[in-house]
């Protein structure tokens, strides 16, 4: 992995690690994925755009209300794309 690639990866893995994550199989899955994706070498534009989009899918399905951790890692993704902020959707933090 690349520079950028690894900072995505190493977010991705923060937000991974926490309880209320490990406790939803769906956010589990999710950021599994993306990791997987970022350990081949995938596109970190890419993987940040259409991470941010499944989290914005998420908190949709969800009311809003999204563990702080995916929160905070919906935010994180915002100085990891050379496509600046993509910010579309506000969250409630559980």
């Amino acid at each position: 992995m690349n520079k950028s690639q690894t900072a995505v990866f190493n977010d991705i893995n923060k937000a991974y690690q926490n309880d209320e994550i490990q406790a939803s199989p769906e956010l589990r899955d999710m950021l599994l994925g993306y990791a997987n994706q970022l350990n081949k070498n995938g596109n970190d534009d890419v993987i940040v755009a259409k991470l941010k989009k499944d989290i914005s899918n998420y908190a949709m399905r969800h009311e809003y209300k999204v563990p702080k951790a995916l929160h905070d890692l919906y935010h994180d993704m915002d100085n990891k794309t050379h496509f600046g902020n993509t910010n579309a959707v506000p969250f409630i933090i559980n």
